[in-house]
């Protein structure tokens, strides 16, 4: 329980305050913790380390900011704690494959790494992560009826084994393929490491699948990495939203909807509901 606490409050302060100077060592201190015994907790359970969660997470709130306000992109840096445009740009690039002023105009999903969201099971032991779905669950409600779509990258953790960077890589592929594929009222989640949720706003079975199958008509392109050529590819599950949706079972009924695309051996199956 302990180990719990500390995540929890580590996550919460650094959320409180990615536009204040914060450091891994002045998140530790906030946790009354060792900077040690944080960087190994952050290994473990979320896989990178504290620098680089603060890093995600204010590039990540930098994202939103390009795409939903006209605000200047030096002011938008300034605001997370980077003291100029280029070295902005730098670690933007380095995240998202294109500087911000590229992003503005060729993007319309921001969500690469939202705000997580930590569980415990029986006994108080940290058992993993979960992306917070709240705001998902607010939009599902007001469009009960319309298809949901479910994607999961394919064999990410063995791109992973390959290098961390090379599976970030493949993550930011697939997201471009559904931001790509996608209209422009439909809405984008990331609701775990390597699963998507798209809102398509479609009540029509067969509209839902023509938006599935223009994204994986990708599956297996490859992306370069290191000298590596990594096919990318994605599976995909469609189901109508009913009223009986819940939140504390929204994360629960996703899964089960890829999983039983993955049963089905279909990378494209659609479940007759949640």
């Amino acid at each position: 329980m302990k180990k719990f606490i500390i995540l929890e409050r580590a996550l919460h302060y650094i959320e409180e305050n990615l536009t204040e100077e914060i450091s891994p060592e002045r998140t530790a201190e906030a946790c009354n913790c060792s900077l040690s015994t944080l960087q190994k907790l952050f290994a473990t359970v979320f896989g990178i380390g504290v620098a680089d969660y603060i890093t995600r997470r204010r590039l990540t709130c930098a994202a939103q900011d390009l795409l939903k306000t006209n605000r200047n992109i030096l002011d938008i840096a300034v605001e997370y704690r980077y003291q100029s445009h280029e070295v902005f740009t730098r670690a933007f690039a380095k995240l998202w494959g294109m500087p911000p002023s590229a992003f503005r105009t060729k993007w319309r999903f921001s969500g690469i790494f939202p705000r997580v969201e930590m569980n415990c099971q029986k006994g108080g032991f940290v058992v993993g992560r979960n992306f917070d779905i709240s705001e998902l669950y607010a939009h599902l409600c007001r469009q009960t009826g319309t298809y949901v779509l479910c994607f999961d990258v394919c064999g990410l953790s063995e791109i992973n084994q390959i290098a961390r960077k090379a599976g970030d890589l493949a993550i930011l592929t697939c997201l471009k393929r559904i931001d790509e594929n996608k209209d422009a009222d439909m809405l984008l989640f990331r609701i775990s490491g390597d699963e998507f949720v798209l809102l398509t706003n479609r009540r029509e079975l067969m509209q839902a699948r023509k938006v599935a199958e223009k994204v994986l008509e990708h599956n297996g392109e490859s992306v370069d990495y290191a000298g590596h050529k990594i096919p990318v590819a994605m599976w995909a599950a469609g189901v109508k939203m009913d009223r009986s949706l819940q939140c504390d079972k929204l994360y629960v009924n996703l899964e089960r909807i890829i999983d039983q695309a993955k049963e089905c051996g279909e990378r494209c199956w659609f479940a007759e509901n949640t």
